[in-house]
């Protein structure tokens, strides 16, 4: 499924939550919620456009209780928060931010996985800056233990129930919500190895930034990689002069449609579905590798998308 246009990090919203797909249609977001029962059963909905439906989006008081730089260039920052209560949401969705004072609210991808705002009431954003207001405040008025409130919402998200091989591809920011799906696949699947018969599908990332020094969350990503299921290829389009440890599996250039092709054919032989693929990053760059998929194969209904709104 194509998902057209959806709001993201580092994008300006009306409060309605209403906009536009490619094909002209006006859509409203429906965040779906799920919860872990005690026997980490979940309740889901499938992944689906909404038409013309609102629903009350579920309002979270939140304290700061970090801030830290997100990457070595220190143009992103990562702010930590904790909920009053323990809240639940999708992987890849964002939380909309009221601003205090000002009817302008701003959407900013989670990074963190739902299962440590289920258990801790814990989440994280990733905010790369800019000089929209949301952001503004957020690098210069917010500090630790400045409170307040954020709503869930977003159609672009992925279902863990899936047993499907998974390929995520971001580039630069877009890795925000794609990492929180990472680190609940990888979650879920330590979950279905205590299951007895229980299928463990495979993950791969592709992710793309201009130089190794814009790279996000490299020591997850890292230490991730110590698990033979997922394996990651960095993209690096800007740098010249690249010295990294040999361990680190980059690529000089932009993500093609051989590397595609490649990383589909590296999953295990006994996966024999196609993999769901999910892109996150630059509108032409969306464009590309949609089209790039289709070339090679991957169902229209596979492919799913978000585009970051950079301002």
């Amino acid at each position: 499924m194509l998902l057209g246009s959806s709001l993201s990090a580092y994008c300006i919203f009306e409060m309605s939550h209403s906009w536009r797909s490619d094909s002209g249609n006006i859509l409203k977001c429906q965040p779906t919620m799920f919860a872990y029962s005690q026997s980490t059963a979940i309740n889901r909905t499938s992944v689906r456009l909404v038409r013309r439906i609102s629903q009350q989006p579920q309002t979270l008081q939140c304290k700061l209780i970090d801030i830290c730089h997100g990457n070595k260039s220190r143009t992103v920052k990562l702010f930590t928060f904790t909920a009053k209560q323990c809240f639940s949401f999708k992987p890849g969705q964002f939380l909309t931010l009221h601003m205090p004072g000002s009817n302008i609210v701003g959407g900013y991808s989670l990074v963190s996985p739902p299962y440590e705002a289920m258990e801790n009431a814990l989440f994280k954003l990733a905010i790369k800056y800019s000089n929209y207001p949301p952001t503004v405040y957020m690098y210069n008025k917010s500090q630790v233990g400045t409170e307040m409130e954020f709503e869930v919402g977003g159609n672009f998200y992925y279902d863990t129930e899936s047993k499907r091989n998974l390929l995520l591809i971001a580039g630069g920011a877009g890795i925000n919500p794609l990492f929180s799906i990472l680190q609940e696949f990888m979650h879920y699947r330590n979950l279905r190895k205590m299951a007895e018969n229980a299928v463990t599908p495979a993950i791969r990332l592709l992710y793309s930034i201009k130089t190794w020094d814009d790279v996000q969350f490299h020591d997850t990503i890292d230490s991730l990689m110590e698990k033979e299921i997922f394996k990651c290829t960095y993209f690096i389009t800007q740098q010249q002069d690249i010295n990294l440890k040999s361990s680190i599996p980059y690529i000089k250039g932009r993500i093609n449609k051989t590397e595609l092709e490649k990383q589909i054919q590296s999953f295990p032989e006994d996966s024999r579905t196609t993999p769901l693929c999910y892109i996150c990053g630059p509108l032409h760059m969306i464009t590309h590798i949609h089209q790039q998929l289709l070339d090679i194969g991957i169902p229209e209904q596979n492919i799913y998308y978000e585009k970051k709104h950079y301002y």
